[in-house]
């Protein structure tokens, strides 16, 4: 593909498509999931952009291809804007980039990959901290408080088979599930891996960090028809308006030898983002859970009324006692999964019933209208 031809479908609005076809060269399938992470990858240039927005945490079984899928989105982008590793320590981002060793260094317009994240490192409070909007971490070394401190925020991107994150945690960010269906392994059977147009990459490479301004008759409008019933979404309606930020940074053909760091969004980008958000998951429905606790879900879930302790048990059929089953009740109520009462049994006991959490029922994506039933 020759640039003009970038250029054309650009002006089109159809060179967003026709990456994420071009995806298909490295990793078949798990369209939904490749462009969510294509968006976040573009959502490190948004200057303006809310700490947690572009945050995704991808999961799925051991060897579904959770990390090639990511590994080949990022291939499209910069390597020198990406960071990947495939192990850290619990207290290494604290230290690392430190301000005081590398004062020219920033995070900004820069993503963070890390590989197969454990629970120690995801839900640490290091990564509260790095994900948040604060910068500096207070430390004892040496029985003396010091302060550490980087420049800027990176988009961090993690992948998990295994990883629960907390309340805490999952509030910071979106939950990207693969395709594990056996279409979809057949699918990977007939992939010959091909190298990407370098026009594309290019093109990309150019993509520089702006603050990106959403007009204020637009976010009125979008304000008024954005859900507001639960308080989870304050962070659902800023994190709807960053997609449409990154879009419009990916849409943007800036004039020649002009230099512009700031750009408003349009109609258009709204379109594309309500395309988008359909597929993010930031729910307690969409957290990862482990194998014992989706069992005791899903008693729940097939009971018409609240369940006891020994109730669950006897209907898990032996995979968990009673003594192992509070640990992962208490897990499960920690994390918003399951609502827990007191209530009493036949002889007036009193007991603890446990149902699913209204919450977690709440499966469906945030639906929202095309723009022309708004404008």
């Amino acid at each position: 593909m020759k640039p003009k031809q970038i250029e054309e479908l650009l002006e089109k609005r159809k060179l967003w498509d026709y990456i994420i076809d071009e995806l298909e060269k490295k990793h078949i399938g798990d369209i939904a999931a490749k462009e969510v992470i294509f968006l976040s990858a573009l959502g490190r240039l948004v200057k303006n952009k809310k700490p947690y927005s572009f945050n995704i945490l991808v999961h799925s079984t051991s060897s579904a291809g959770k990390d090639h899928l990511v590994e080949s989105v990022l291939r499209l982008f910069p390597k020198e804007d990406i960071e990947a590793f495939g192990r850290i320590s619990k207290t290494s981002l604290t230290y690392f980039h430190d301000i005081r060793k590398e004062p020219f260094f920033s995070y900004d317009g820069k993503l963070l990959y890390l590989e197969e994240i454990t629970e120690e490192i995801l839900n640490n409070e290091v990564m509260k901290v790095f994900t948040s909007g604060l910068t500096k971490s207070l430390i004892t070394k040496e029985q003396t408080a010091e302060i550490m401190e980087v420049n800027g925020k990176p988009v961090v991107v993690c992948t998990t088979a295994t990883t629960t994150p907390t309340p805490e945690i999952l509030n910071r960010f979106s939950i990207v599930k693969l395709d594990e269906s056996e279409e979809q392994t057949r699918r990977t059977y007939m992939v010959e891996e091909e190298e990407y147009d370098p026009e594309i990459i290019n093109f990309l490479s150019k993509l520089k960090p702006v603050i990106v301004e959403i007009p204020l008759t637009m976010r009125k409008k979008i304000a008024k028809i954005f859900p507001a019933n639960k308080t989870s979404m304050r962070r659902a309606f800023p994190r709807f308006l960053d997609i449409m930020r990154a879009i419009a940074i990916f849409h943007y053909l800036p004039p020649t030898n002009t230099n512009i760091n700031r750009i408003n969004t349009n109609w258009e980008d709204y379109d594309l983002a309500v395309r988008i958000f359909r597929n993010y998951r930031s729910g307690v429905s969409s957290i990862p859970l482990k194998n014992e606790d989706k069992k005791i879900v899903e008693v729940l879930e097939k009971s018409d009324v609240p369940l006891g302790v020994k109730e669950i048990t006897q209907r898990m059929e032996g995979v968990l006692t009673i003594s192992n089953i509070y640990k992962h009740l208490d897990n499960l109520k920690e994390n918003e999964i399951i609502d827990c009462f007191d209530s009493r049994d036949t002889f007036h006991n009193q007991v603890k019933k446990y149902q699913i959490s209204q919450e977690m029922q709440d499966k469906n994506p945030i639906e929202l209208p095309d723009s022309s039933e708004i404008k």
